[in-house]
């Protein structure tokens, strides 16, 4: 199964998932030109991209991110961090049910929790 075809799948799964999102946040991972890929030959990385990706358009009221920059390289995780900044603060913007909650586990441990109340 390729990338693209594992996020529709996913999120067909959803009601209110947005996978016009899914191809936006594929560019700037710069996944899009491996979308049509097979899974399988994925890195580790590639795959927490594609998760990470696939978690942001469920739209679910809850996305728990558990160690979400393992496997990633320096320069990912600085956008992965910046992505995740940038939709704390307007992923409602997607969906008004939505809440984020990510916890980050690292040899230094930090937990953020966002939650809208």
């Amino acid at each position: 199964m390729s990338g693209r075809e594992y996020a529709h799948f996913v999120l067909s799964q959803y009601p209110h998932s947005t996978p016009e999102h899914f191809q936006n946040l594929s560019k700037i991972f710069d996944l899009d030109a491996r979308a049509d890929d097979l899974i399988e030959t994925y890195s580790y990385g590639m795959k927490k991209k594609l998760q990470f990706i696939i978690g942001i358009c469920t739209q679910t009221q809850h996305v728990l991110i558990d160690e979400g920059f393992a496997g990633l390289d320096f320069e990912t995780s600085l956008l992965t961090q910046k992505i995740y900044l940038t939709y704390k603060n307007h992923v409602l913007s997607f969906s008004s049910r939505m809440k984020l909650i990510s916890l980050l586990l690292f040899p230094i441990i930090s937990i953020h929790f966002h939650m809208e109340h």
